[in-house]
């Protein structure tokens, strides 16, 4: 299954189809989402940046239970979202410091880290 991003029905939201194509579906219905990755098993969620204001928030989409949770709280615009590789931690950029740097945060949205502070960073990724 993939996922992306489309203007199609308005505003840009984050859409899923099978790999042959099949499948479409809308899965957000946000004011705007961006920059959707998934998590790997056993959790089965789409991580995106959903405006939320004058900002963005990190949203997790399940597709258990077919809902958006907000993780982040509000602070700066939280951005480019990237699952950790056992699926339990997300990396985002946030401007809640300032300028833009990495943060980590659970799944759950506790434990909110600070991970660089010089510079601009943005688009964190882990390593395998």
């Amino acid at each position: 299954m993939g996922a992306w991003v489309s203007g199609r029905s308005g505003n840009p939201n984050v859409y899923v189809m099978n790999s042959d194509g099949t499948g479409q579906r809308k899965l957000t219905n946000e004011a705007w989402a961006d920059r959707p990755t998934w998590s790997r098993e056993p959790f089965n969620e789409i991580a995106f940046a959903a405006r939320t204001g004058p900002g963005f928030d990190i949203k997790l989409y399940s597709f258990a239970t077919g809902q958006s949770t907000k993780i982040t709280d509000g602070i700066g615009s939280n951005e480019s979202p990237a699952f950790s590789p056992n699926g339990r931690h997300v990396a985002f950029t946030s401007t809640r410091a300032g300028k833009a740097q990495i943060f980590v945060i659970d799944r759950d949205g506790k434990n909110l880290r600070q991970i660089t502070r010089a510079g601009m960073n943005r688009y964190p990724n882990w390593s395998r």
